[in-house]
């Protein structure tokens, strides 16, 4: 019995040993490997994708061209996804073209068809190109060496006649951009303060406005004091110089009432009176007046109305009517503009 448990134990130390020993021959292989692959198969490049898209696109195209029934743009497939590759950021590329394109190009008549496929081709070489495939129309895609035959296109056009006569900008120019560049530091400063004052902006404003009212209100004050200033000056004269052709309308009527002549001496005392009253600025000075006129530009409550309305229809009566005049009609004349003169 003791052996039978002896022999029983020694076995299951044994099979533990084998399912340790199998653990670790598996967990020193690695997991990674399968049937058929090898090992140091090389892995894909970010490209791949993009260039076998690019030459089936190509394919469609040519096969469009000679059939417009191949032109479908379900063909084209999605966009496609470049993801980052020789220190270039990931970008998309978008096929909306080509789709647009190959709906158009499903009519057979469709103007310049021919020619817009074979832009789309040529199109396509060019990214096959840019991607590094070899399409047969020159050699695979090298930036070093595209940038010296742009380097070298770009010496042949500059050595053209149209770029041998190019000078540097004169003195002129030099000192008129330093100034545009000073007054753009002066505004772009002046926005800047702007945006950290917002309550600089309304004042600025609201000062202009008043500034401006300032000056007109003195403009304004000061075309006042000129005009009083004129009047001041020139009223003195006027009323001396009325007062003056009132004396020499006033002397003729005494000659003619010296004469005898009643007749012209009223109608010369008419006028000395009408010369005083404006002198004293009753009316302003128009010669082309009528009596009637004078004796309307006169309020009929003004203490001047009743005189001059008696002295004007006796002036109408003898003047104009052609009625005698006595001395008596001269002497009531004269106490009329005696009466005018001293109201």
């Amino acid at each position: 019995m003791d052996r039978r448990l002896v022999y029983r134990s020694s076995a299951a130390r044994l099979c533990l040993l084998l399912v340790l020993s199998i653990g670790a021959v598996r967990a020193q292989t690695p997991s990674t490997l399968t049937v058929g692959q090898p090992a140091d198969r090389p892995a894909a490049k970010p490209l791949d994708g993009y260039r076998a898209h690019l030459i089936a696109l190509r394919e469609l195209v040519g096969a469009c061209e000679h059939s417009p029934a191949a032109c479908d743009p379900a063909k084209a497939g999605s966009n496609d996804r470049i993801p980052p590759h020789d220190d270039k950021p990931a970008f998309d590329v978008r096929w909306s073209w080509l789709w647009d394109l190959m709906l158009k190009a499903k009519d057979a008549k469709l103007a310049d068809r021919t020619a817009l496929l074979q832009q789309a081709e040529a199109r396509l070489g060019d990214q096959l190109r840019e991607a590094g495939v070899d399409t047969g129309q020159g050699v695979a895609h090298d930036p070093g060496t595209n940038f010296k035959q742009a380097r070298r296109d770009a010496d042949s056009i500059l050595a053209g006649s149209e770029f041998k006569h190019v000078t540097g900008n004169g003195i002129w120019e030099q000192l008129s951009a330093k100034l545009i560049n000073w007054l753009g530091r002066i505004f772009g400063g002046v926005s800047n303060l702007g945006q950290r004052a917002p309550w600089l902006g309304p004042v600025i404003m609201y000062g202009f406005l008043l500034l401006a009212l300032a000056g007109l209100l003195v403009w304004v004050l000061r075309m006042l004091d000129r005009q009083r200033m004129a009047v001041r000056l020139q009223h003195p004269a006027a009323i001396t110089a009325s007062q003056e052709t009132a004396k020499v309308w006033a002397s003729l009527a005494e000659q003619a009432a010296a004469a005898e002549d009643w007749r012209e001496a009223i109608h010369a005392l008419y006028w000395a009176t009408v010369t005083e009253l404006e002198g004293r600025r009753l009316w302003r000075q128009n010669s082309v007046r009528t009596p009637r006129e004078y004796l309307r530009l006169v309020p009929p409550d003004a203490p001047q109305h009743r005189p001059l309305r008696a002295f004007t229809q006796q002036l109408e009566r003898i003047w104009y009517g052609l009625d005698p005049a006595a001395r008596a009609d001269y002497e009531q004349a004269r106490a009329v503009y005696d009466e005018l003169r001293s109201s």
